[in-house]
């Protein structure tokens, strides 16, 4: 019902109701009341189909944009998974699962790996910014 009332002109269809509902007998504050519900039922239409744009396969890529990116990032200064890893004071699954975007870093630990890597956390974000869709 959400997608039909969004590819109409949903304020048209609105104006066609009020008529059709005064047309048969309702009072104005029915029908009042009724464009404030439909109006309140387009609104969460709306929102959901807003949320919906924001696809997953879209964040998908971006989460393997970032794994890639702390990859990269390893890479530059050197160092394998296994060498970072003992830096952090973990198992180089740790690197790993990160890596390969099965695991995501909050932000204390991804401090901890721009620290290993010598590499201020702001242009590890100025990165993220210009390369992560």
């Amino acid at each position: 019902m959400c997608e039909a009332l969004l590819i109409a002109d949903p304020l048209k269809q609105l104006r066609l109701e009020r008529l059709h509902l005064a047309s048969d007998g309702f009072t104005e504050k029915e029908v009042l009341d009724h464009g404030k519900e439909h109006m309140h039922f387009l609104h969460t239409c709306q929102w959901r189909l807003a949320y919906s744009l924001v696809s997953k396969p879209s964040r998908a890529n971006s989460v393997r944009a970032l794994a890639a990116l702390l990859r990269q990032m390893r890479e530059d200064a050197g160092l394998r998974q296994v060498d970072l890893a003992d830096v952090l004071g973990e198992p180089q699954s740790f690197v790993s699962r990160y890596e390969s975007g099965e695991r995501r870093l909050d932000l204390l630990e991804l401090r901890d790996v721009c620290n290993a890597l010598k590499l201020p956390i702001e242009e590890f974000i100025q990165h993220f910014e210009k390369d992560v869709p």
